[in-house]
């Protein structure tokens, strides 16, 4: 087991060479299962937007950022076997919602690091590579105060995004961060990027650019790898609320939680969350419309199990 500083250090490299609410529901009430037929309580849409609304944390005045690069997993302090089966894992989970995966040497940009003393850990990897974690600008991250949280959490598994508005023609970052070279030649600070127009949409997006998960091995007793496997993907390829309450689905956010219902890993509330995130168009200026463009994702997906029970009643 490495020691919080060793574990600090090990991260550090990595991460430098990364570069660059839902209403209160009956007690008596069921989780929800996207296969589900009937919803009892409330009706289906209102539930799938409560889920998007709840599980869903961009960075302020943001949309929910994805990835458009490809993703590079990297682990510290897991053993082999381990490391790559959660390699492996997000790749596929990735693959799933057409996120490319790097090479084998590729630069990482989620970073997973096991530790049983993890809040040591997140202290000192954010103390070695402050920049790693808050770049510069308010666009990039959660703030100060979820930085602090992150750092103090007792929770078996948290995370922190780093995401950067970006031209959606050319990738080219939109905001400027300390150290951008100033003055007046073509290559000053961030790159220019086209201004629309429109009042409805607009050509700046945001893209993930950089994921630090931090695992406390303390608390995995009775974790399958599947299930652990499948929590970092989901948190790794998608800006998840640490305080979501997902108690009311089935969903792997539930993993750890004993008085809810989980599957062994990913289930189809899941999946469709994070292919309405990478189908949306997320273009338009209004950033409540790609929660309702991923709502709509869930809502075929329910509708798609419906029609596959009620041709083959043996799938249900």
């Amino acid at each position: 087991m490495l020691k919080p500083t060793l574990a600090a250090a090990a991260l550090g490299s990595l991460l430098f060479a990364s570069g660059a609410m839902a209403q209160p529901q009956d007690d008596a009430e069921e989780p929800t299962r996207l296969e589900d037929l009937t919803v009892i309580g409330r009706p289906l849409q209102r539930l799938i937007e409560s889920f998007v609304t709840e599980v869903g944390a961009p960075n302020q005045g943001r949309s929910l950022a994805r990835w458009r690069n490809p993703i590079c997993v990297s682990t510290v302090n897991i053993e082999q076997d381990g490391a790559q089966y959660i390699i492996d894992r997000v790749a596929e989970v990735a693959d799933r919602v057409n996120v490319r995966s790097g090479g084998p040497h590729c630069s990482p940009n989620v970073v997973v690091v096991a530790s049983a003393d993890a809040t040591n850990v997140a202290h000192a990897i954010t103390e070695r590579s402050p920049l790693s974690f808050r770049p510069g600008s308010s666009t990039t991250d959660q703030g100060a105060a979820a930085l602090r949280a992150f750092r103090e959490s007792a929770a078996p598994v948290r995370w922190w995004h780093v995401s950067f508005p970006v031209d959606r023609d050319t990738n080219l970052r939109a905001v400027r961060l300390p150290g951008d070279p100033c003055g007046d030649t073509p290559v000053s600070w961030a790159p220019a990027v086209k201004i629309s127009a429109s009042n409805l949409t607009t050509q700046i997006v945001d893209n993930l650019q950089r994921v630090i998960i931090v695992v406390d091995s303390s608390q995995l007793a009775g974790i399958e790898s599947r299930q652990l496997a499948d929590y970092i993907a989901f948190v790794a390829l998608a800006q998840i609320d640490p305080q979501a309450d997902t108690s009311r689905y089935v969903s792997v956010l539930n993993t750890f939680d004993k008085s809810a219902a989980s599957g062994e890993g990913m289930t189809e509330w899941d999946y469709a969350y994070l292919e309405g995130l990478y189908k949306a168009q997320m273009t338009l200026k209004n950033t409540r419309a790609g929660n309702l463009e991923i709502a709509q994702s869930i809502h075929r997906a329910h509708n798609r199990l419906a029609d596959t029970q009620a041709a083959d009643p043996s799938t249900d």
